[in-house]
C-alpha cells in the first residue's frame, strides 16, 4: 500500500514537470479566477492578462523566444526581397532596356515575395506573435540594380537561396528547441516546410533554369562571333 501510494506521487510529480514542460504553467483560467473573483478587482488585471492569449508549443515561449525573433527576421527578409525585386522590374521598364518579358517576372518575383511575408506574419499573429518596435526593412538602393539581364538573374537566385537558407535555419529551430525538447515547435515547421516546397523549390528551380539557359545563348553567339542581343531580346519574349 505503501509503494502504491509512493508510485502515484511520483506519477502526480512526473505528470506536473510535463505539463510545465508544455507551458500549461501559463493557466489562463486560474488567473481569470484571481482576477474575478476578488471583492474588488484590480481594473488592470481585468483588462489585460498575459496567460490568456493564442501561444502555444515553443513559440513564444518564455524561456526560448528566438523561434519568433527569428520568424520576425524572416518576414523581413520576404519584404526586403519584394524591394529588391522591385527595383530589378523597374530597372527593365527603362526605356533604355525596355525588356517587357524581364519587367513582367521580376514584377511577379516582388508581389509573390511581397504576399509571403504577409501570411508569415499573418500565421505569427494565428499564434500569438507581434513584430517588435524596432523591426525594420533595409532599403535596397537604386545602384546595386543597374545590371544585364543574366546578372539581374542571377541576383534573383541569390535572393531566393538566401531566403531558403533562413528558413531553414528556422525549420531547424522550430523542430529541435536547444533549452527544451517540450518548446520546440513541429507546426511552425511544417508550415514554413510546405512553404519552401510549395513556393521556393520551384522557383529557385525555375531562376536557375533562365540564369543558365541565357549563359548558353551568350556563350553561342560569341562563339560565333554574333551580337547575342538579338537572341536575349527573343529570350525576353517568351516571358510575356
Amino acid at each position: 500500500m505503501i509503494k502504491l501510494g509512493f508510485f502515484h506521487a511520483i506519477l502526480l510529480l512526473v505528470l506536473a514537470s510535463y505539463a510545465y514542460g508544455l507551458g500549461y504553467e501559463d493557466n489562463c483560467e486560474t488567473d481569470v479566477k484571481s482576477a474575478c473573483f476578488h471583492k474588488k478587482p484590480a481594473f488592470n488585471e481585468l483588462r489585460t492578462i498575459d496567460t490568456c492569449n493564442s501561444n502555444y508549443g515553443g513559440f513564444s515561449h518564455s524561456s526560448y523566444t528566438s523561434i519568433e525573433q527569428e520568424t520576425q527576421n524572416l518576414i523581413g527578409q520576404h519584404l526586403q526581397a519584394s524591394m529588391q525585386y522591385l527595383m530589378l522590374a523597374s530597372r527593365f521598364n527603362e526605356w533604355t532596356m525596355d525588356r517587357k518579358g524581364f519587367h513582367t517576372f521580376f514584377t511577379k518575383m516582388s508581389d509573390d515575395a511581397f504576399n509571403e511575408g504577409i501570411a508569415i506574419l499573418q500565421h505569427m499573429n494565428m499564434r500569438g506573435g507581434t513584430l517588435n518596435t524596432d523591426f525594420n526593412i533595409t532599403m535596397p538602393t537604386d545602384t546595386d540594380y543597374k545590371v544585364s539581364e543574366m546578372e539581374a538573374m542571377s541576383k534573383g537566385l541569390a535572393i531566393e537561396k538566401s531566403i531558403v537558407k533562413k528558413t531553414l535555419l528556422l525549420i531547424n529551430a522550430a523542430s529541435h528547441a536547444k533549452a527544451n525538447s517540450h518548446h520546440s515547435d513541429g507546426e511552425l515547421a511544417l508550415y514554413l516546410s510546405e512553404l519552401i516546397s510549395g513556393n521556393h523549390a520551384p522557383r529557385v528551380k525555375l531562376i536557375a533554369s533562365h540564369v543558365n539557359n541565357l549563359g548558353q545563348l551568350i556563350a553561342h553567339g560569341l562563339e560565333k562571333n554574333n551580337d547575342p542581343s538579338y537572341s536575349v531580346y527573343l529570350y525576353d519574349t517568351q516571358f510575356m
